[in-house]
């Protein structure tokens, strides 16, 4: 099983040997990145509703785009992971008269 640091480091690691990453002359591009892993997402629900098979690679994609995106913005996404399951954990809701739940 591969750990958090693990798939961040690699991610990284592969966008720096394909000269992904930015340079000193140009910075990584953040934006861009989102966008692709926003195409990453609309592919995985499509692999979701159409292609059940393709799911597993597409939110794998998903992942890997995150963590790229979290080493270009220095954010150690294991660590702040841990952190925000903390605070979801910790998180009451309540039903709105819809009878979905929100946060209180």
């Amino acid at each position: 099983m591969i750990h958090i640091h693990e798939v961040q480091r690699r991610a990284w690691a592969n966008k720096v040997a394909k000269g992904l990453s930015g340079s000193a002359e140009r910075s990584p591009d953040v934006p861009y990145e989102f966008a692709l892993a926003y195409g990453e997402l609309a592919e995985a629900f499509d692999a979701y509703r159409k292609n059940p098979e393709a799911l597993e690679g597409e939110l794998a994609d998903v992942m890997i785009y995150l963590c790229g995106i979290a080493s270009m913005c220095h954010i150690d996404l294991s660590e702040a992971v841990e952190h925000k399951l903390d605070v979801n954990e910790a998180r009451n809701y309540r039903q709105n008269s819809h009878g979905n739940l929100v946060k209180e």
